[in-house]
């Protein structure tokens, strides 16, 4: 809980605008007096240059729905790319009109850009496979989840979910659940209960806690064919 210094109201931590900055990760000032005074400033500035600011009525979308601002269309959350800094965790733009963005900006510049990226390559390669190598290290979740997610549009499935990898573990006690052994952090491996080579999905519902040498062993079997 956090007051505002503005309204004097008592309120959660999700209720204050963002600021990287400070040690709580939010600002002073709570959402709507956070709003109130960059409003005040606009139309401050606007008065200072003699401009006139004509307030639009506030689009609101349903829930699990976003307004992109690029293209005026209302879309799923999943047409989005995602942002961990942002309040509804999506991008402000739809995945087609930041891809047209890019687009855009990458005839603009031509190769300058990529000529660039490939000089600071040529000049840093050792860095890099050392970046790469400690990243894959540390991150090795998320690297086994992506490699995953990639497998699995290969495969062309149906459904592919981004999987958290410790609820799997964590919903299935860390259980094998071919040889119903317990197993230790070492040991544990994601296994698709229907293979992807065989349809299957990239799905918390098709994902099963398993052991190594079980999921070696049963491959892109079916449970049926062990």
């Amino acid at each position: 809980m956090k007051t505002c210094k503005r309204c004097g109201e008592i309120k959660p931590l999700d209720a204050f605008a963002r600021d990287g900055t400070t040690k709580s990760g939010v600002g002073p000032l709570c959402r709507p007096c956070y709003n109130a005074v960059q409003q005040e400033q606009r139309l401050a500035r606007a008065a200072a240059e003699g401009r006139t600011i004509t307030s639009r009525p506030r689009r609101t979308a349903p829930a699990g729905f976003k307004r992109c601002p690029a293209c005026g269309l209302t879309l799923p959350l999943a047409q989005f790319a995602l942002s961990p800094t942002r309040a509804d965790g999506v991008q402000g733009e739809c995945r087609g009109c930041r891809a047209a963005r890019n687009r855009e900006y990458r005839a603009r510049t031509g190769t300058a850009e990529k000529d660039r990226h490939q000089v600071y390559r040529d000049a840093n390669r050792d860095r890099i496979r050392a970046d790469g190598r400690r990243y894959v290290k540390t991150h090795r979740p998320q690297v086994a989840e992506t490699a995953s997610r990639r497998r699995a549009r290969q495969a062309s499935a149906a459904v592919i979910e981004k999987i958290n990898r410790a609820t799997v573990i964590a919903r299935d006690a860390s259980t094998c659940y071919l040889c119903n052994r317990v197993l230790t952090a070492g040991e544990v491996a994601l296994d698709h209960v229907i293979a992807l080579a065989r349809g299957g999905d990239h799905s918390y519902a098709n994902l099963r806690v398993a052991c190594h040498p079980c999921n070696r062993r049963k491959g892109k079997k079916l449970l049926v064919e062990l």
